[in-house]
């Protein structure tokens, strides 16, 4: 099989194959969220992995297809593929890292057809930093670093200077 006939048909993981979308196939991965299905999508920083926020059935999934990761931010989303699939989606999406729990991110998508391969389909393109996002805790009125990402502290502080 030729690579790129068989990067664009998915690769067989068990029984299963996970398709490989292009960027411009945003209808078809709509389609796929809207059946609570979960995808893996590149971002800026690593490759996600998303459902619907307002689908039980889709958070589960998207739980079970991490091996039991409970830690899913909304995403904000800062690349055009991103923005137009939660556009369409016309729902915020849930997103959390492409790896099992505790494992380090996937940074390739052979990595992520390995490591989670309960996936409904998979966004092709590539992550910016390869470093996962800077995740803060806003809940109380000190912010606290829960991952350093890109984004350092400093940078925080001095919107919430602005902000605030």
């Amino acid at each position: 099989i030729e690579t790129t006939s068989r990067q664009r048909r998915g690769r067989k993981r068990g029984n299963k194959m996970i398709k490989r979308y292009k960027k411009n196939e945003i209808e078809k991965l709509v389609e796929i969220l809207k059946n609570d299905g979960v995808i893996s999508v590149p971002t800026d920083t690593v490759f996600g992995i998303c459902a619907r926020i307002n689908s039980e059935i889709a958070h589960d999934k998207l739980i079970y297809v991490t091996n039991g990761k409970d830690t899913i931010a909304v995403r904000m989303a800062t690349s055009e593929p991103i923005k137009k699939l939660i556009l369409e989606l016309k729902v915020p999406i849930f997103m959390t890292s492409a790896n099992q729990s505790g494992e380090p991110a996937c940074t390739s998508l052979d990595e992520i057809e390995k490591m989670c391969p309960g996936l409904d389909g998979m966004m092709e393109g590539n992550v910016i930093f390869s470093k996962g996002s800077t995740i803060i805790d806003c809940s109380d009125d000190e912010i606290k670093i829960l991952r350093e990402g890109p984004i350092t502290i400093e940078q925080i502080n001095e919107i919430k200077k602005i902000c605030f």
